[in-house]
């Protein structure tokens, strides 16, 4: 009889986790269809917003149900955001929990910014050193965004402003010489 229960409860488990894994990757699919179908960008801040392609960044890869970690399912191209927003300036790219940039040094003066999100939540740039307090545009998954600021020589603290980001890693260092 005992044998007969563990049947049961491994069985009932590879149930649960492939009703669970199919659900959540339709709930994923869903949010995505709704997110990519609104072409609106926050308001409040400057800068601005590129649009989104008609096939979009976003794109869902081949998994096995449950084996695979759902932040692994989705992947947003960044070479797609590179064709939308360019690659000129400081580019910060921000696939969640950590912040590159495309160079840690520039010239001072006006310097062009773009974030490009790869990761799973909305993102803000905050630059933040001498004298200067600039907040960017707030730009959702899969897009991407600009401003320009004027940077003295310095060393500035780059990080997104959104929530708890900055703790968890999503900051970097600019040196303006």
């Amino acid at each position: 009889m005992e044998d007969m229960s563990i049947g049961r409860r491994t069985t009932r488990r590879k149930f649960l986790k492939t009703v669970g894994a199919t659900s959540l990757m339709a709930f994923v699919a869903s949010v995505l269809a709704v997110g990519c179908s609104s072409g609106s960008s926050s308001g409040g801040a400057t800068g601005t917003a590129a649009p989104a392609e008609s096939s979009g960044p976003v794109s869902v890869t081949e998994s096995t149900p449950g084996s695979t970690p759902i932040s692994k399912l989705l992947s947003v191209d960044p070479s797609v955001l590179a064709k939308q927003c360019g690659t000129e300036g400081v580019v910060v790219t921000i696939p969640d929990w950590k912040l590159e940039m495309n160079t840690t040094s520039v010239p001072a003066g006006k310097v062009h910014f773009v974030l490009n999100v790869t990761g799973w939540s909305m993102h803000q740039l905050h630059i933040v050193g001498n004298g200067v307090d600039k907040l960017g545009p707030q730009v959702q998954v899969g897009k991407c965004g600009s401003f320009d600021v004027d940077l003295k020589p310095g060393t500035y603290e780059i990080y997104c402003d959104i929530d708890h980001h900055r703790e968890r890693g999503e900051k970097g260092t600019l040196t303006v010489k």
